[in-house]
């Protein structure tokens, strides 16, 4: 949906399927920074509202229906709509509190820690991704996501 350097036109709505967002590093390794389900939001923020060149990717990881705006009218709509700016701005809070956590996720956490909380709070994601993608974002190797999980479920 959208390659590293470009730039980011909308923002999206998911209404079915999953998104991720994600990096490739220096060394060809790949970071997933979000993964996005149905009834949730997904842009690259700095891309779309400063009209630069993206730092990140945006993937559809199964079939995946969105709605979504470009820059300009959501612009429009949030110059002709006070409910509309406070459900942006309450989405902005959101975001920013969930970073936080996962910065302290991701940091606190030991490797099996880490698949266990996923795993717990995610049931139904689990299916739906890749090893690969669930441990790109734990930020561990999907070997070690592998060896985890198994223990989680024994």
């Amino acid at each position: 949906m959208l390659h590293d350097g470009e730039i980011c036109h909308k923002l999206y709505f998911i209404h079915q399927g999953i998104l991720r967002t994600f990096h490739i590093n220096s060394n060809g390794s790949e970071f997933t920074r979000l993964i996005v389900k149905e009834n949730e939001f997904c842009t690259i923020l700095v891309s779309f509202s400063e009209k630069i060149a993206s730092p990140a990717n945006i993937q559809a990881l199964e079939n995946t229906e969105t709605y979504s705006i470009t820059f300009g009218n959501f612009q429009k709509l949030m110059a002709e709509s006070e409910q509309a700016k406070s459900i942006y701005t309450k989405i902005l809070e959101d975001f920013q509190n969930f970073q936080i956590k996962r910065i302290e996720f991701l940091t606190s956490f030991s490797p099996q820690e880490k698949v266990e909380i996923f795993l717990a709070e995610n049931p139904e994601l689990e299916p739906r991704l890749t090893d690969k993608v669930i441990a790109s974002y734990l930020q561990i190797t999907p070997e070690t996501y592998s060896r985890c999980k198994k223990n989680a479920k024994s």
